[in-house]
C-alpha cells in the first residue's frame, strides 16, 4: 500500500491563509491604518475613546474564537485520516501474514 504523505509546509500554509486574509479583513475595517494628516490622526486617536470599554476587542475575540475552532477541526480530521491509514495498513499486514502462513504451512501441498 502506497502512503501519500503532504509536505509539512503545504499543511502550515493552508492553515495559515484563512488566518491572513483574516486579518487582512479586519485591517481594511479599522481607521487605524488611513492618515489624513493631523486632523485624520487625532479623529483616528479619538475614536477608541467614544465606544465602551471592551467593544473594540469583539472582532479579536471573533477572530481568535474562529481560528481556535478551526484549528481543533483541522486536528480532528487530521487525526481521523491518520487512524483510518493506519487501520488500512494494519489489515493489509493482516492478510499478507495470513498468506505466508498458508503458504509455508506443512502438508498444505501434498
Amino acid at each position: 500500500m502506497i502512503c501519500i504523505r503532504l509536505p509539512r509546509k503545504k499543511i502550515i500554509l493552508s492553515g495559515l491563509l484563512p488566518v491572513v486574509i483574516w486579518f487582512a479583513f479586519l485591517a481594511t475595517q479599522t481607521t487605524v491604518f488611513a492618515y489624513d494628516g493631523i486632523a485624520g490622526l487625532s479623529e483616528a486617536i479619538a475614536d477608541p475613546l467614544e465606544h465602551t470599554p471592551g467593544e473594540s476587542e469583539l472582532p479579536w475575540l471573533f477572530a481568535v474564537y474562529i481560528i481556535t475552532w478551526g484549528a481543533f477541526f483541522g486536528y480532528a480530521f487530521m487525526m481521523s485520516r491518520r487512524q483510518r491509514e493506519m487501520r488500512r495498513e494494519i489489515d493489509l499486514l493482516r492478510r499478507v501474514l495470513a498468506e505466508r502462513e498458508r503458504q509455508s504451512a506443512p502438508g498444505d501441498a501434498e
